[in-house]
């Protein structure tokens, strides 16, 4: 946050959050503060194997969203394997807003689309690493093979292959 953003929180002006979702077939639906049931914007990390945070230890979050639907506008939407991209806003002593930009979340299992409210559940990428590993690797393999390997086999798109002692 700026010093403007600093300023405001001390002053305890009040905070508001929106969220773009991205459907599966490319659909964007821009979501306000307004569009949320009242505390309907949640934040929760929690702590892989062995709920213990330890060295080496990771912290996977996720976000709820709870949508207003009384006027039936989420009715028949698709929200199974879509994601959404939150934004925590400031206000400003000035009116403005400063907004922050979080991750990416995945919802895995949404709820019904056609009653009064919708609760989405996304899930940051690293939920995928809650999986068993399968060892199939034939060895000797390069540090940057094992990592291809292990993100392939979470579904998680390795950013660079080329990693410092990759080879």
């Amino acid at each position: 946050f700026t010093q403007a953003a600093i300023d405001a929180m001390a002053a305890e002006m009040p905070q508001t959050v929106k969220a773009n979702i991205y459907l599966a077939d490319k659909t964007v639906i821009e979501i306000a503060e307004a569009d949320l049931m009242n505390g309907g914007y949640s934040y929760s990390g929690r702590v892989l194997a062995g709920q213990k945070f330890g060295p080496g230890g990771v912290c996977a979050s996720s976000v709820t969203l709870v949508l207003l639907n009384i006027d039936h506008h989420y009715d028949g939407i698709d929200f199974q394997g879509a994601e959404f991209v939150p934004y925590e806003g400031q206000k400003l002593l000035n009116g403005l807003v400063e907004w922050r930009q979080g991750t990416r979340y995945t919802i895995l299992d949404p709820t019904d689309s056609n009653g009064e409210i919708v609760t989405l559940i996304g899930y940051d990428n690293l939920i995928h690493t809650a999986t068993d590993y399968v060892d199939a690797l034939a060895y000797p393999v390069t540090l940057g093979e094992l990592a291809a390997y292990c993100c392939n086999q979470c579904g998680i798109a390795l950013a660079n292959p080329d990693f410092h002692f990759s080879n």
